[in-house]
């Protein structure tokens, strides 16, 4: 999602060339400014929902040229049902609760915008880390559920069909009470490396828990890759 002008080095995303192309007077920022912060989010609830709401709505009007980065990472069948969307070179993530009540939101940064700001993810300031379920229904349905470390890996195994959970705030932040419901297999696969952490919490499930340890090709590390 991002545009570069040869002729006056002028450069920006898509949106907003798509707003320079349409006349308005607030074109694409100069080149030279490359001193760029992760967006202001509120902490109010109400506007966050809001904020996730038109970014969603921005992400399926421009999904062709903004969604690339969905698209790469095999996720792009997400964006519907998980009401992902777009920000000025950010995916968003909102999260809900089982009863689909908004609960708070996850930004990852686009590649060209994490080497600028030095950010992968943004959140709320003082938001806790929350469970992260892309599907609730399959949670509860299926006889097992996955566990993994990250965002995008909760993503594409859901878009495979698997129920999964995951934690908003890394790998240290997850609570085995998010699970205390359920009695069924709680399945682990941790990214590459990752493996002790995974075990720690294994060791607090009893039967339940069990790890899986997935042979990562050359140049992978977690289930997403």
């Amino acid at each position: 999602g991002w545009a570069v002008c040869l002729a006056c080095g002028q450069s920006g995303n898509f949106y907003q060339l798509y707003q320079a192309l349409q006349g308005w007077k607030a074109g694409v920022a100069p080149k030279q400014e490359t001193n760029w912060r992760p967006p202001f989010l509120s902490t109010d609830k109400d506007e966050l929902e809001c904020f996730a709401d038109e970014a969603h709505r921005i992400l399926r009007k421009f999904n062709d040229t903004l969604g690339w980065y969905l698209h790469e990472r095999g996720v792009e069948d997400r964006i519907e049902r998980c009401k992902l969307g777009w920000h000025n070179g950010w995916i968003t993530i909102p999260v809900y609760t089982r009863n689909d009540e908004f609960d708070g939101i996850i930004l990852r940064a686009l590649p060209h915008v994490q080497q600028a700001t030095g950010a992968r993810f943004h959140q709320p300031h003082g938001q806790r880390g929350m469970a992260y379920v892309p599907d609730w229904r399959l949670l509860d349905e299926k006889n097992c559920i996955f566990i993994v470390f990250g965002m995008f890996d909760a993503l594409v195994m859901n878009s495979i069909g698997l129920p999964v959970m995951t934690t908003t705030a890394g790998k240290d932040s997850f609570k085995v009470e998010w699970v205390d419901d359920y009695r069924k297999r709680i399945i682990f696969v941790p990214d590459k490396g990752e493996e002790t952490t995974a075990e720690k919490y294994v060791g607090k499930l009893g039967w339940r828990g069990s790890v899986v340890q997935l042979n990562y090709p050359e140049g992978m590390k977690d289930p997403a890759d």
